[in-house]
């Protein structure tokens, strides 16, 4: 829904199923409508002064605009150009109700005030200057049958003032209905991309729970459990989300117990005896009303797997500051034995220099192979 601008026109696609819908619930009443002028004619018009100055006119129009009706809810399923459809369908009730009210006597039958719920439908689907159409349109044809009554004597010129605020209620009720229709779609926008930045939300923060290395659960005030990460699923031995916690592991329930009492800290060690696991938990207020919470659950095991993992490398970097300790007075001895033996060539001292060097070689090996593991 637009606002009531010059110009304006509301783009094919901003044409929802809705519309449409609407559109065929209004028809239903065109229907509906037209059968109780039909069946006015059956006796009550007389009581209700409805065909009295032309029977015969009421009933022709009674039954042509029934069939229109009928017409416009079969047309109705393919649908096509909606403006086309919603003007052809206020020109029909904008006809139909000025000359059943000129076979009725004219105002003072009150079937002018009919259009006022036709023009409100068509304000409520309708677009920006169409709507300002629709109530001239009404004014326009209402005047011209109350002029048509002063001019054959039937009405005096006086009278004019009750077409008038009649006319004048078809514009307000055209604009306030429209401007109240724009502010609820407008509305529904807001909720509806509110809506699916929530569910993304949720969608990501399903992603960063479930791919978490450590177990991470959220329960709300009423104990249930409203999200479940596979690693939490594991050391609870639990099947995941929409369960009681203290059904599927009590001694978190009475940990969580005893954490919102106050008796207990907000870090604790506990072992599930579901799964056999020992593991820290940590409690955080999830900030929702009633005292929903955030759960964080370290597998020990993990923990101290970690914990030699990072023994092992600072070994392993112990280890290779001690190789390159070794080899730099390993080449320094190697050289040494090197000039020894150029010096000399005495066979007792070459012997003794083949031997520095063979275990200088051994021991840069073992080096080497330290290095090499290291990288590994």
């Amino acid at each position: 829904m637009l606002p009531l601008k010059a110009g304006t026109v509301r783009p094919a696609a901003a044409i929802s199923s809705a519309h449409w819908t609407s559109l065929s619930y209004f028809n239903i009443y065109r229907i509906a409508l037209a059968l109780l002028f039909l069946l006015s004619t059956t006796g009550y018009g007389k009581a209700l002064n409805f065909g009295g100055d032309h029977p015969r006119l009421f009933l022709s129009v009674a039954v042509v605009y029934l069939a229109t009706a009928i017409v416009f809810q079969i047309l109705l399923v393919w649908r096509g150009n909606f403006r086309a459809h919603l003007s052809a369908h206020v020109v029909a009730d904008v006809c139909a109700i000025t000359l059943l009210q000129h076979a009725s006597g004219g105002h003072e039958s009150g079937l002018a005030l009919m259009l006022v719920i036709s023009l409100a439908g068509a304000a409520v689907v309708g677009q920006g200057r169409m709507i300002l159409f629709y109530a001239s349109l009404a004014t326009i044809a209402i005047l011209s049958e109350h002029l048509a009554q002063v001019l054959s004597g039937r009405a005096a010129a006086a009278t004019f003032v009750h077409p008038g605020l009649v006319s004048a209620a078809y514009f307000a009720t055209a604009v306030i209905t429209n401007r109240l229709a724009q502010r609820v779609l407008a509305n529904e926008a807001v909720a509806r991309e509110r809506g699916v930045r929530l569910a993304n939300q949720y969608r990501v923060n399903e992603l960063i729970i479930r791919d978490a290395q450590d177990g991470i659960m959220v329960v709300d005030p009423a104990g249930v459990i409203q999200q479940c990460n596979p690693e939490a699923q594991a050391l609870l031995g639990t099947q995941g989300r929409g369960l009681r916690l203290d059904q599927q592991s009590p001694v978190l329930a009475q940990a969580l117990r005893r954490w919102r009492e106050g008796t207990a800290g907000a870090r604790q060690q506990i072992e599930f005896p579901e799964s056999g696991r020992r593991a820290r938990i940590r409690f955080v207020d999830a900030g929702v009303p009633g005292g929903g919470a955030i759960i964080y659950l370290e597998d020990e095991s993990k923990l101290e797997e970690r914990a030699r993992q990072l023994k092992l490398a600072a070994l392993g970097r112990l280890t290779a500051n001690i190789a390159h300790e070794i080899r730099n007075p390993l080449s320094a001895i190697v050289h040494a034995a090197d000039l020894l033996n150029e010096e000399n060539r005495a066979p007792q001292r070459a012997r003794l220099t083949r031997i520095i060097r063979d275990n200088a070689a051994r021991l840069e090996r073992m080096v080497q192979d330290v290095l090499e593991l290291n990288r590994r």
